[in-house]
C-alpha cells in the first residue's frame, strides 16, 4: 500500500472528494427544485434554483483547480483529473464514473484504488527512511 509524500496532497484529495460529493448533491437538488418550480411556476423557487446552481458552479471551480494538484504516488497520474487515458483492468466505476468510485472510497475508507495503475493508495503520509552511518 502506497502513501503520499506530503500532507498537502492528502488534504487536497479530501477537499476534492468532499467538493465532488457536494457537486453531485447540488446538481440533483437544483434539478429537483427546477422541476417543481416549473410545475408550480414559482419565482421564489426559481431564486433557489439560481442559488443552488451558483453554489454548484463555485464548488465545481474549486474542484477543477484542486483536482489537478493531486497525483497518484505510484504512476503520477491524476485520479480525480480530467484525463481520457485507458483505465486499469481492476479499476472500479460507480454509475459509470471512475471519479465517483475514488471519491466514495476516500470519504468512506480513507484509501482508494488508482484507476490508472490499479494500486491501492492510503490517504496518509508515508514514513521517511532514516539511514544511519555505521
Amino acid at each position: 500500500m502506497y502513501g503520499f509524500h506530503n500532507y498537502r496532497q492528502v488534504w487536497i484529495l479530501r477537499l476534492c472528494s468532499l467538493c465532488y460529493f457536494v457537486i453531485m448533491i447540488l446538481f440533483a437538488a437544483s434539478a429537483a427544485i427546477a422541476f417543481v418550480a416549473v410545475l408550480l411556476s414559482s419565482q421564489y423557487l426559481m431564486k433557489w434554483v439560481i442559488a443552488t446552481m451558483s453554489l454548484w458552479a463555485l464548488f465545481a471551480l474549486i474542484f477543477r483547480f484542486a483536482a489537478s494538484a493531486v497525483s497518484c504516488p505510484m504512476c503520477m497520474n491524476k485520479p480525480l483529473g480530467f484525463q481520457r487515458c485507458i483505465k486499469h483492468i481492476l479499476a472500479k466505476s460507480v454509475l459509470g464514473n471512475y471519479r465517483l468510485a475514488v471519491v466514495g472510497s476516500v470519504l468512506l475508507r480513507n484509501q482508494f484504488l488508482c484507476p490508472h495503475c490499479g494500486v491501492f493508495v492510503k490517504c496518509h503520509v508515508r514514513e521517511r527512511r532514516r539511514y544511519s552511518n555505521m
